[in-house]
């Protein structure tokens, strides 16, 4: 099952949504990971598909743009050295970017991209 997250003031609609949820998913033989299935207050954020999603904005997680960071490094490296084609590397920026634009980043982009000495796709 894809990740989805609910987000809500009220704590009570979020246990009823839980609750139908729940059932709705025992109709299908599917049921939520205990583990994973968090409720917490919004005010302190929450982990989603790579992003930290505060009230007031979207960052990415450290650990994503750390790997981001070393991913296109080493695609930077590989396409001067020749071992990957432009298209190829044209296609990986523009992945990077698409992912990026999920959050308030125009700023990290124009660092990101800055420091590596490309054009931002």
């Amino acid at each position: 099952m894809d990740d989805f997250a609910l987000f809500s003031d009220d704590a009570d609609q979020l246990r009823q949504a839980h609750q139908e949820i729940t059932t709705y998913l025992a109709s299908l033989r599917l049921a939520l990971h205990p583990v994973k299935t968090q409720q917490f207050e919004t005010r302190h954020g929450a982990n989603f598909l790579g992003f930290r999603v505060l009230p007031d904005r979207v960052r990415v997680r450290t650990e994503n743009l750390r790997r981001g960071r070393r991913r296109l490094r080493r695609l930077t490296t590989e396409y001067h050295e020749g071992r990957i084609c432009q298209q190829t590397f044209e296609n990986c920026l523009q992945s990077w970017v698409a992912h990026l634009d999920h959050g308030d980043t125009w700023h990290l982009q124009q660092k990101i991209f800055t420091d590596l000495g490309i054009a931002r796709p």
